[in-house]
């Protein structure tokens, strides 16, 4: 599909938010909001990326972001909800991190004792750009880190979450030989390339629900269930579509059982089945025997091959 002609809002911010806007329009705008060296250095990328929103009808809204603060970013994104429908935006780069105080009782997974370090005891959290409906009280920025920066709750606050827009990030792990930069552009070009090519709804959804450190609570993943539901209501009904979850209290019962399974063949309880495929099918089999479908979840994203190459890397 060839990128449609287009133009882009190209919006500035600096320590007065200077903006420039063009006249309303009907459809939808997505903002994408980039730090000014992350624009510098990837710009063909991040514009391809903005030209991908266009081609599937909204406007895509560049926001560079030049002071590297918090508010001017929020004032920007309630200025472009009231005059240019916007519907979301997508943080890209070394965006400023909202660190919130106050607010543990609006987490489903997070409560630590505000006596601790506050880089401990904030919740990073983009309900600060989002929810035009709460309010924050400004704290300080972090002295070590200069990306975060300290916000209050309110008392007279709304205490609950009802966001006005989505948020979502793009910001790469650390990748050996590989820098953010390179990182950020390599994914953008992925999903530009796949909106050309027109896909749009997602067929299967994996989720891996990772533990937090400060709280194992199974309830704590609900709403995240709820939300996929609302989200991709057709992925949980229709056939040959699924969501997939691997939860964090599956690890201790596989690696358990896994060498229940090797202490089982090396005292001759448990014989290893000639009829079986292969010897990772055979431990899985018995794995499932033990444990039922979770047994399953042992080969989670490595193919029989992925299984094999480590066999050889191994020995």
């Amino acid at each position: 599909m060839r990128f449609l002609k287009v133009l882009l809002v190209v919006i500035s911010i600096t320590f007065t938010t200077s903006i420039s806007l063009f006249a309303k329009e009907q459809r939808s705008s997505v903002a994408v909001v980039v730090d000014k060296t992350t624009y510098k250095t990837i710009s063909q990328e991040i514009d391809n990326y903005i030209e991908s929103i266009n081609a599937q009808g909204k406007k895509g809204i560049l926001v560079i972001d030049s002071c590297g603060t918090p508010e001017p970013i929020k004032t920007t994104l309630q200025k472009l909800w009231r005059e240019q429908n916007l519907e979301g935006a997508i943080l890209i780069g070394d965006i400023p991190i909202p660190m919130v105080r106050n607010a543990n009782h609006l987490s489903t997974g997070f409560k630590m004792s505000p006596k601790r370090p506050w880089i401990e005891s904030s919740i990073p959290s983009d309900r600060y750009y989002d929810d035009f409906n709460l309010k924050f009280t400004f704290l300080k920025r972090d002295s070590l880190n200069k990306s975060l920066f300290y916000y209050s709750l309110d008392a007279d606050s709304p205490q609950k979450i009802d966001c006005t827009i989505y948020t979502s990030r793009i910001k790469p792990p650390k990748i050996e030989g590989m820098d953010k930069y390179q990182a950020i552009a390599l994914y953008l070009k992925k999903a530009y390339n796949l909106k050309a090519k027109g896909a749009k709804e997602l067929k299967k959804i994996f989720v891996f629900a990772g533990h937090g450190y400060n709280s194992e609570s199974m309830n704590a993943r609900i709403d995240e269930v709820g939300t996929l539901r609302s989200q991709f209501p057709s992925t949980w009904t229709t056939p040959g579509r699924a969501v997939d979850f691997v939860n964090f209290d599956y690890k201790p019962a596989i690696k358990f059982q896994l060498k229940e399974i090797l202490a089982d063949i090396d005292s001759g309880r448990l014989e290893i089945d000639p009829n079986a495929e292969d010897i990772h099918m055979f431990v899985e089999a018995e794995l499932t025997k033990r444990l039922g479908d979770v047994g399953k979840r042992l080969h989670t994203a490595r193919s029989r091959n992925d299984q094999v190459a480590l066999d050889i890397r191994l020995y």
